[in-house]
């Protein structure tokens, strides 16, 4: 299916549309100009541009489209208004919406031959611009894989069997407004599914997956990887399809936009290895990553997620769970292996139920510091699969915290879904109390639990219907705030929550929860004061940091002599002494960078002189006339300011921490 603003191929009116444009830029060069000198016939080089950007706006090609365009300018001749159409669909279709809309209205102002069209595309790009304002709800098609463009328009991908196939594989452009522009199945008699995509930088995206065949499907049959390019009106630009010559079944499970027209692959042989694979913008492999097998470590591959700087992180599951950092060129930089949690829930789950919690889902945060993992199992007292979030440190394996994100309606379908940016992560999901008065009830809820302590800086929960088996949910993190989705029983909701309805409580989280028309906040005592706890913390841990450095630098008022003389080929130094007393600690030497030397008592050859042998023989960095110390404490009192600090956090510290206990 395909409306109006995006149908291409040979359909009639984008074929007047197409006519329409070549004749009135053809006509152009042929114009008079008052008090000028004829001008001269259309130049070859124009009418080969002329030529070749009618072919390409037939073929809906936006990027030979804008290409050619730029080429007829750039002969600075009179060109048709027309063209502004051409130029505004396609900037429109790559999701370029600002250029998209000044190429449209001057379209508009020029009175153009499709004007219901271009104003129904201003209209939608209008939609786009202002879709993400405010907060809104809303009934969508069902997709358990969205990809979200930044202006709230998205790809919905899901399986079929009422087209070709047992099943096969949809892809749907969903606009601003939620309406269907186009829907694309592949898979014919034999059969294909999605498991992951990723948009490409053109409004292009691409898909992996499977698909069956050549026979009429059966779960028995040979599968093959797939992955599948589609353009911006969902067309197949190229599909590559990997098979096992040792007849396994191939399953392509992962893809990500590597930001520089091409894409990251993952791929797995049933039973065999996974493989890793860079391919270039047509399909061709630019190179290949095999993680090795290794005795007594995990070489499942079950999340590939990459960062901004375009490095990829391998998360290998098993009993011995690693993570593999490859960088942009496919080489490895380093191996991770996370390190198990010693306290509190985290080192109950790592002993006792981590080995049957696969992690099935990963985040990163853009910077790559953070990797966010996922599973599901049975565990404690709990009737039902509980869905389990930890993350480790991608640099030294530290596995800060676990939380446990509550009980699901149904381990197949109802899995949590979560992204990540530099402050943390966002979780959504249905979650069923299994005790007090809410038992049994399923709660739509979205979280966000803050990256260094994992407490919940806010919640957002809403009742819905019970009983039903699908609960299946989706979150995206944009810019201007959070598209979530969740399916009960046959019905797709699609749920954006605006920046502004967050922003004061992750400002301040002693701050009252906003008032909102939809998905009420939790009024959450124990997820706030965690996170107060961690702040209160860290403002303690800095507040004796100051004190400290405070301290340091007075260690001059320490002072107990002064060098006479460096005598390195003697091995030693000559200390004049302030006091026949001798040193009270072990000496030091201050450099004008703060950095201490230790020197070493020698003999004593008179009561105001003393021998000393620095460590490490660092005589190069000593001269006469450098004061020496001792190492003795700085009293807290000649810092007033930093020690006032240090026991102001002391006591906000001691009062969350009462009030925790009560």
């Amino acid at each position: 299916m395909k409306t109006a603003m995006f149908r291409g191929g040979t359909m009639p009116g984008f074929l007047l549309c197409v006519m329409a444009l070549f004749l009135a830029i053809m006509a152009m060069p042929q114009v008079q100009m008052a008090h000028a000198a004829p001008v001269a016939s259309a130049s070859d080089d124009f009418k080969q541009l002329a030529t070749a950007l009618g072919d390409a706006v037939i073929r809906a090609d936006d990027g030979d489209t804008l290409e050619m365009i730029a080429r007829l300018r750039a002969l600075n001749v009179p060109l048709g208004n027309e063209i502004n159409f051409a130029e505004g669909q396609a900037l429109m279709r790559m999701h370029r919406n600002d250029a998209a809309t000044a190429s449209l209205t001057r379209y508009m102002a020029g009175k153009g031959r499709l004007k219901k069209r271009a104003q129904a595309m201003l209209d939608e790009l209008k939609a786009r611009q202002t879709l993400l304002d405010k907060s809104w709800r809303r009934d969508e098609p069902f997709g358990p894989i969205r990809l979200t463009y930044p202006d709230g328009s998205h790809i919905a991908a899901s399986s079929t069997g009422e087209d070709l196939g047992y099943s096969n594989a949809v892809s749907s452009f969903v606009d601003a407004r939620g309406v269907v522009q186009w829907r694309s199945v592949l898979g014919g008699t034999s059969g294909a599914f999605f498991k992951a995509g990723t948009l490409l930088e053109d409004g292009q995206f691409v898909m992996a997956g499977s698909t069956y065949g050549p026979t009429p499907i059966e779960r028995t049959v040979p599968a093959n990887a797939a992955f599948v390019r589609y353009d911006a009106l969902g067309r197949v630009v190229w599909q590559r399809n990997i098979g096992s010559s040792t007849g396994k079944n191939a399953y392509g499970t992962g893809v990500l936009a590597d930001g520089k027209g091409g894409m990251i692959v993952s791929y797995t042989l049933i039973g065999a290895q996974d493989y890793i694979e860079r391919l270039d913008g047509d399909g061709k492999t630019q190179w290949r990553y095999v993680p090795p097998k290794e005795k007594n470590v995990s070489d499942d591959l079950a999340a590939m997620v990459r960062d901004d700087a375009g490095n990829i992180y391998l998360h290998m599951e098993g009993i011995n769970p690693v993570l593999r950092v490859l960088n942009a060129q496919g080489q490895l930089l380093r191996v991770v292996k996370p390190q198990p949690p010693t306290t509190g829930f985290g080192k109950d789950f790592w002993e006792k139920h981590r080995n049957y919690t696969r992690v099935t889902k990963a985040a990163l945060s853009p910077d790559g510091r953070h990797i966010y993992l996922y599973g599901a199992s049975s565990f404690g007292a709990s009737r039902r699969s509980r869905g389990s979030l930890y993350v480790v440190d991608t640099t030294t394996g530290a596995v800060p915290w676990v939380v446990d994100l509550g009980a699901m309606v149904d381990y197949r379908d109802g899995d949590f879904s979560f992204a990540a940016d530099n402050k943390g992560v966002v979780v959504t999901g249905v979650i069923v109390p299994e005790t007090g008065p809410q038992e049994g009830k399923s709660f739509f809820t979205i979280t966000r639990y803050a990256a260094s302590t994992g407490g919940k800086v806010w919640e957002r929960s809403e009742e819905v219907g019970s009983n039903l088996r699908s609960h299946l949910a989706t979150v995206s993190l944009m810019p201007s705030g959070i598209m979530a989705g969740v399916r009960v029983g046959n019905k797709f909701e699609t749920v954006f929550l605006s920046h502004k309805d967050f922003d004061a409580i992750e400002a301040d989280p002693t701050a009252d929860a906003p008032v909102v028309a939809f998905l009420p906040f939790s009024q959450n005592t124990e997820a706030r004061q965690a996170l107060l706890l961690g702040q209160a913390r860290d403002r303690l841990n800095a507040a004796n940091a100051r004190l400290a450095q405070c301290q340091a630098s007075l260690i001059s008022l320490n002072r107990v002599g002064v060098i006479r003389e460096v005598r390195a080929d003697w091995g030693f130094v000559v200390v004049d002494l302030d006091s026949p007393s001798g040193p009270g600690g072990d000496m030091l030497v201050q450099r004008d960078d703060g950095v201490l030397i230790k020197l070493k008592p020698g003999k004593k050859p008179n009561p105001r002189a003393i021998s000393a042998i620095p460590e490490d023989n660092s005589f190069n960095q000593l001269t006469s006339g450098m004061a020496v110390v001792v190492s003795g404490d700085v009293p807290p009192s000649r810092c007033p300011a930093e020690l006032a600090a240090m026991n102001a956090a002391q006591q906000e510290l001691a009062g969350l921490s009462g009030s925790q206990t009560k």
